[in-house]
């Protein structure tokens, strides 16, 4: 037995065609209505990241919050923001693995929102994402915000080059690990 309060429709065993197809059209209706709620959502989401307006939980050294006007907006976390910053300049140099630089900034007070020290993946995934120079990135897409930046593209650039040499360094050594085996 079901049950359409709106039209009062109660379809039963013996529920005859005219019934059966107004419960169809009823779900038909009730599914486009659903439809629609999603585009209007989805267009709403993509209005806001062409204005440069973030959409989800702000970044580490970011904090969430309600402007005058009671819209959310994103602010630099003044408590942890410029050890993000400390991140990208340690990690810059060369000298430091993303491990090391997770227990240095353990050692300086960053942790992540749960209260834990920050994870050598957490380590990663700072230094790979672009909203800390001033670009959102949803689903592969690039955005400008207009947020605050905690450093500049060059920082990152730079960050980035030296991710790619610590990768290529452990893919040589691994490389004569091999080699120095089969001898």
């Amino acid at each position: 037995r079901r049950v359409l309060f709106r039209s009062n429709l109660i379809l039963t065993k013996d529920a005859n065609s005219s019934q059966l197809l107004q419960w169809d059209m009823a779900v038909m209706f009730a599914r486009s209505y659903v439809l629609q709620l999603s585009d209007n959502v989805k267009r709403s989401i993509e209005q806001k990241l062409k204005r440069g307006e973030w959409i989800a939980p702000a970044p580490i050294g970011y904090l969430n919050v309600k402007d005058d006007n009671g819209k959310s907006t994103v602010i630099v976390d003044l408590e942890r923001g410029y050890l993000v910053t400390k991140v990208f300049e340690l990690y810059a140099t060369g000298n430091y693995s993303m491990k090391t630089v997770a227990q240095m900034v353990k050692d300086l007070g960053l942790m992540a929102r749960s209260g834990k020290a920050l994870s050598t993946s957490q380590i990663e995934q700072i230094l790979t994402d672009p909203f800390y120079y001033g670009i959102m990135e949803v689903k592969g897409q690039h955005y400008p915000h207009y947020y605050e930046r905690l450093i500049s593209i060059e920082l990152f650039r730079k960050c980035q080059q030296v991710r790619e040499s610590w990768n290529k360094k452990r893919s040589e050594e691994h490389t004569s690990e091999l080699q120095s085996r089969s001898a």
